[in-house]
C-alpha cells in the first residue's frame, strides 16, 4: 500500500500542475481583451451618438461579417480525403456581400420579396458555375467540383438568413434611436462578458463545469459537441450578467442624458441644446455630405422623453401576477432573459459552423476576440428579438417605438 500511493502522488502532483497550467493559459488572452474592450467601447459608443454614423457603422461590420463568412465555407473532401477546391473562385462568394447589403437596407415590408430574389440569384450562379466548369474538368472531378459549388452556395443562402436579417434588424434598432442601439448592445456585450468570466471561474476555483452538473447530460453533450469550450455555467454566467444590465443600464443612460444642469467635458452646446462631443464633431463631418433627417436626433436628444416603456408584447402564459406588464422592472428582467438567451443561441449557431469548417476563429481582427463575426454573432438572433418584441409590437399599435426604460 505505501508502494502504491508513493506512485500516485506524483500523479496527483502532475495533474495538478496542468490544471494551474490551463487555467492560467485560459487567462492569457485577458489583457488583449480588456485593451481592445478599452478601445473599441467608447469608439463604437461614439459612432453610434448619430443616425448617420450609426448607419455607416453597421453596415461596415456587415460587409466584414460577410468577407469573414464567406472563409468559413464548411470543407469539402475527396474519396483520398485530400482537401479539394475549386480553380476558380465560385459566383456566390463574389455576389454574397452585395446581395446581403442591398436585402438589409430594404424596406421591412419588402424585405422578404428581396431575400427570396437574393436567394434566387444564389441558386442560379451555381447552376452558372456547373456550366463553367462543366468543360474544364474530367468525369472523375466533376462530382468534387459540384459539391464545393454546392456547399458554398448553400453556405451563402445560409448567410443570407443568419446574417443579412440579422443587420436588417440591428440597422432597425439604431434607426429608432441611438439609445436603443447603446442599450441593446450593452445587454449583448455584457452578456457575453458574462459567459467568459463565469466559465473560467468555474474552471479556476472548481475545475470543472460546476452548473453542468445539473444539466441533464444530453444537453451538456450537445454544447460540448458544438463547441468543447462553452459550459452551462458560462450560459448561466451571461443570463444573470445580462439581465444585471438590462436593469441597471438604463438608470446610467438617463444620468449621462440629464444635461439640464450639468457642464461636463463629453458635453458642448449646439445652438439651443447639449450634445456631445463625439456626436458634435460627427455632425461636423457628415454634414457637408449627409445632412441628418428632421426626425433623427442623437443619442442625449429629447433622452428622458424615451426613457418610459409603451405596452410590452407579453404572451397569455406569461400575464401572471408576478410578471405585471405595467411593472419596470419585471421588462426590464424579461427584456434581459429573452436576449441574453438569444446571445447564447447565436454564439452557439456560429460556433457550430466554425467547427463545421475547421476553423477556431472567423478572423483575426479584433485582439483578443477573433473577428468581427466573432464579436458580433451574439447580437444576430437577439436582435431580431429585442426589435420584434420590444419595438416592433409598440410601432405597430401606433406608439412611437420608445421603449427604453425609465
Amino acid at each position: 500500500p505505501s508502494t502504491h500511493h508513493t506512485h500516485e502522488r506524483p500523479k496527483i502532483a502532475d495533474k495538478r500542475r496542468q490544471q494551474t497550467t490551463t487555467t492560467m493559459v485560459s487567462w492569457s488572452d485577458l489583457p488583449k481583451r480588456i485593451l481592445t474592450l478599452s478601445i473599441g467601447a467608447p469608439f463604437v459608443m461614439c459612432l453610434l451618438s448619430d443616425p448617420r454614423s450609426s448607419f455607416l457603422f453597421f453596415q461596415s461590420v456587415h460587409v466584414l461579417c460577410c468577407i469573414e463568412w464567406i472563409r468559413l465555407v464548411p470543407t469539402a473532401r475527396n474519396d483520398n480525403d485530400n482537401m479539394t477546391t475549386t480553380h476558380e473562385t465560385p459566383s456566390s462568394r463574389i455576389m454574397f456581400p452585395f446581395l446581403s447589403v442591398l436585402v438589409s437596407v430594404s424596406e421591412t415590408t419588402h424585405v422578404t420579396s428581396w431575400l427570396i430574389g437574393a436567394v434566387s440569384l444564389l441558386y442560379l450562379s451555381a447552376q452558372f458555375d456547373f456550366s463553367r466548369h462543366l468543360s474544364k474538368t474530367t468525369s472523375s472531378q466533376e462530382e468534387v467540383q459540384r459539391k464545393a459549388i454546392q456547399q458554398c452556395t448553400q453556405h451563402c443562402i445560409h448567410g443570407m438568413v443568419y446574417i443579412t436579417l440579422s443587420f436588417h434588424h440591428l440597422l432597425l434598432i439604431s434607426s429608432t434611436s441611438s439609445y436603443h442601439a447603446i442599450y441593446f448592445l450593452s445587454i449583448v456585450w455584457n452578456s457575453d462578458t458574462g459567459a467568459l468570466l463565469f466559465g473560467r471561474l468555474s474552471q479556476a476555483f472548481f475545475h470543472s463545469d460546476i452548473l453542468g452538473l445539473l444539466c441533464p447530460p444530453t444537453i451538456m453533450k450537445f454544447i460540448k459537441t458544438t463547441s468543447p469550450s462553452k459550459s452551462f455555467t458560462g450560459m448561466v454566467g451571461a443570463i444573470i450578467l445580462g439581465v444585471v444590465t438590462a436593469v441597471t443600464w438604463p438608470s446610467f443612460m438617463g444620468w449621462v442624458g440629464d444635461t439640464s444642469s450639468r457642464q461636463s467635458w463629453w458635453l458642448v452646446q449646439d445652438g439651443d441644446d447639449k450634445t456631445t462631443v463625439a456626436s458634435y464633431c460627427i455632425n461636423f463631418i457628415l454634414s457637408p455630405f449627409w445632412q441628418a433627417s428632421p426626425s433623427s436626433s442623437s443619442c442625449l436628444q429629447n433622452v428622458q422623453e424615451t426613457l418610459s416603456y409603451p405596452n410590452l408584447y407579453l404572451p397569455s402564459f406569461l400575464q401572471l401576477p408576478p410578471l405585471d406588464p405595467n411593472n419596470i422592472l419585471t421588462k426590464r428582467i424579461l427584456i434581459g432573459i429573452a436576449t441574453s438567451i438569444a446571445a447564447v443561441l447565436g454564439d452557439l449557431v456560429e460556433s457550430a459552423i466554425k467547427r463545421s469548417s475547421g476553423k477556431k476563429d472567423s478572423g483575426k481582427l479584433l485582439p483578443g476576440h477573433g473577428g468581427l463575426l466573432d464579436r458580433f454573432d451574439s447580437t444576430f438572433l437577439s436582435g431580431a428579438v429585442y426589435w420584434h418584441w420590444c419595438l416592433a409590437s409598440s410601432l405597430y399599435d401606433g406608439g412611437d417605438g420608445d421603449v427604453c426604460i425609465q
